[in-house]
């Protein structure tokens, strides 16, 4: 089933979303910019009738892309497909495709940097009035919306789809930097990612919604990072109004894709260059930490993988059980990934809604095609995948160890 391979747990990259979703600026303020966009099409569709237009041998979709009239300007990415249009070579039976002459490839190169450029400056701008906007008016987020879990849980799938909704601002992407900036972990002698309630201050609060509405345009947000299910209590006291959104999946497979995720290191453990320990996990093998920090992780540093991946099973989700029974129910959604797997429809119209979040047709849609957008999985989707492949002798030797908390999390023993 390979367009299961979307949902294989949760990953920073994401696969291909619609082009103006990829930029948080365009995505929630396209106007905000558009001073500059529209210099950058005038330039455009000057040059583009000047001297390409007039290649009448060219195929009909090409002069649509740079007719303004056949082809609205207004997109910002106008610039983008023409300059990127690449004509296919024309089958014998069909009339000659004229080679780009060195003129167009130049002009083609020129507008490119002048696209950039003037997106560039255009989304500092707009972030920049944003900002202004904010110090006068300094309003906290409202209702925002954090996905926690485990790494490797599923929660990017959960984040990226709840990103979708035209309700919320979301940066498309995990934020560890800059949560990690507010409370370095070098200042906490790297004990753990954990934040609690004592950590939080008007600060942070300031700092935390002007970043947010600064770059999105919005006060209610959606956001996910690894480590935020380490600092449920931290964010609660940040925003009393938070919706958290608690994405849980069996430990074997959990533990399973944890194991998977420490041989790239490249893409999970990025942060943790600077560790002051020596890390030796499987004898070795593996020398850099992944993921996050959790209390005591230093007991682990010359352990066999499979047991760290238990214990960082264990803490994660242990740490966001314990700090969900200080927020009401109507501020905490729970949904297991194996109910996704089944049913994506269903599953995420009950998150959407329990974030009082409409289930338009649009986010239907996407819903139940969400199989085939590819997550970075690393295997295609099978529920129980992990008694199959390599690493079940490794599991089998730790799931005593947090069969207590799969009870509490609703998975049988």
């Amino acid at each position: 089933m390979p367009a299961g391979a979307a949902l294989d747990g949760d990953e920073e990259r994401a696969g291909p979303v619609r082009a103006d979703r990829d930029d948080p600026g365009l995505r929630s303020d396209r106007a905000g910019a558009g001073e500059n966009r529209s210099l950058g099409e005038e330039i455009v569709s000057g040059l583009a009738r000047e001297h390409i237009v007039q290649d009448r041998y060219r195929p009909p979709r090409l002069r649509r892309a740079v007719n303004p009239s056949a082809n609205s300007t207004h997109s910002p990415f106008y610039l983008i497909d023409l300059v990127k249009f690449r004509a296919p070579p024309a089958p014998p039976d069909k009339h000659p495709i004229m080679p780009s002459t060195p003129c167009e490839t130049e002009l083609g190169e020129l507008l490119l940097k002048v696209n950039k450029t003037l997106r560039y400056h255009g989304r500092r701008a707009v972030t920049t009035a944003r900002g202004a906007w904010w110090d006068l008016s300094r309003r906290p987020l409202e209702k925002p919306i954090f996905v926690v879990g485990c790494s490797r849980a599923g929660t990017t799938l959960v984040y990226k789809t709840l990103s979708e909704s035209r309700e919320l601002g979301s940066l498309q992407r995990e934020t560890h930097d800059f949560w990690i900036g507010l409370h370095p972990l070098a200042k906490k002698d790297w004990r753990s990612h954990a934040l609690d309630a004592s950590d939080a201050s008007p600060r942070d609060r300031d700092i935390v919604s002007r970043y947010f509405f600064s770059q999105t345009g919005r006060l209610r947000i959606v956001d996910k990072n690894n480590q935020n299910g380490l600092c449920v209590a931290y964010l609660h006291a940040l925003f009393p109004d938070a919706h958290f959104v608690y994405i849980k999946r069996s430990p074997g497979d959990n533990i399973h894709s944890l194991i998977e995720g420490w041989g790239r290191a490249e893409e999970f453990a990025t942060w943790s260059e600077d560790l002051p320990v020596e890390v030796r996990v499987e004898g070795g093998r593996y020398r850099r930490w992944c993921f996050f920090l959790f209390e005591g992780w230093r007991r682990y540093v010359n352990a066999s993988i499979e047991e760290v991946c238990a214990a960082q099973y264990v803490a994660m989700n242990r740490a966001i059980i314990d700090a969900s029974k200080a927020i009401s129910r109507t501020h905490w959604t729970e949904i297991q990934y194996e109910d996704l797997v089944r049913d994506p429809v269903q599953g995420f119209r009950g998150v959407l809604e329990s974030c009082s979040l409409e289930f338009t047709p649009d986010l239907r849609r996407h819903c139940a095609n969400v199989l085939s957008t590819p997550y970075n999985a690393f295997s295609a989707i099978r529920l129980d995948k992990w008694r199959e492949q390599g690493n079940r002798g490794r599991i089998e030797r730790v799931l005593s160890r947090v069969r207590g908390l799969a009870s509490d999390m609703g998975y049988e023993p």
